[in-house]
């Protein structure tokens, strides 16, 4: 028998040139605990207002934005916020939890529940949303009329809340819903921070303010006065149209005349003569002196 050739150690293949062009490196493996950028932004804004992490919307505290811009005594605010703050009126889109975290619907001055479908509501959603949302307005009017330090509040504090808050602004102070919005966004960053932070993104809630923003520029075209001129004139139709234009009339002068006395034609008097007759008497007749 032959033995099998020794196995011999191989030569690495000899390298070759590189290509050209574009050459796409692996990116090198994070380092255990290393973060992700998103993730060390969220930590670096944990970090800012002294917590490890940032808490939801729905749980960090005092919870509320004010909208001074809006009204001085307007805020805004997640389900915490009833309990952090000293307001003398609370309108309520879900149950207000107190410190501990409990249900309290005492902390609500008026509940106006409906759901927050984020874009996704039907046409019956969308419907008793809108009602809601106007009713709410029309609420937050009244107090902060009467000079009450009011809160809208919602479960974040996002959209239902700011939806009433934003046609407050467009049905009450003639904002647009656009710079409602807008103005709405700024406060909600400027004075909360807080992870999934995302104010006024129902594009459903966001359609209705665009909607009552069209119709009360409707009612003000109505209520216009050069709106009441117009529905004082005469139809159209029903003009009469001259095709000469009538020689000037020269007005009239204004007499007053006094009506003279009417002398009545004195007649003469009819003198008429008797002859006085002497009595009649009749031999037997008795005379009554009745």
């Amino acid at each position: 028998r032959q033995q099998p050739p020794a196995m011999t150690q191989k030569s690495p293949p000899p390298q070759q040139a590189p290509r050209k062009g574009r050459i796409f490196k692996r990116p090198a493996s994070r380092a255990p605990g290393q973060r992700t950028p998103a993730a060390a932004i969220s930590r670096s804004m944990g970090a800012s207002c002294g917590c490890e992490e940032l808490p939801e919307g729905y749980e960090d505290v005092p919870g509320f934005a004010h909208l001074p811009e809006f009204n001085p005594l307007l805020y805004v605010g997640n389900q915490y916020s009833a309990s952090a703050g000293d307001f003398d009126c609370v309108i309520s889109t879900v149950t207000p939890l107190d410190s501990e975290g409990r249900p309290t619907p005492a902390l609500s001055s008026i509940a106006l529940l409906f759901e927050d479908g984020h874009g996704s509501e039907s046409a019956d959603e969308a419907a008793f949303a809108r009602e809601s949302i106007v009713q709410g307005a029309a609420v937050a009017a009244r107090s902060l009329a009467a000079g009450q330090k009011t809160l809208v509040h919602c479960e974040w504090g996002q959209n239902r809340s700011g939806s009433i808050c934003c046609a407050y602004a467009v049905l009450y102070c003639g904002w647009s819903a656009k710079a409602a919005i807008k103005y709405f966004r700024q406060r909600n960053l400027a004075d909360r921070q807080y992870s999934g932070q995302s104010p006024m993104s129902n594009s459903c809630f966001n359609r209705i303010m665009r909607v009552l923003e069209r119709e009360r520029a409707d009612q003000d075209l109505d209520d216009s006065p050069a709106a009441k001129r117009q529905a004082c004139m005469p139809d159209a139709a029903n003009e009469t149209v001259l095709t000469s234009t009538p020689p000037p009339v020269a007005p009239a002068l204004s007499i007053q005349l006094k009506p003279a006395p009417v002398r009545m034609p004195v007649m003469p008097a009819k003198v008429i003569i008797t002859r006085q007759m002497p009595p009649l008497v009749v031999p037997g007749a008795i005379i009554s002196t009745r």
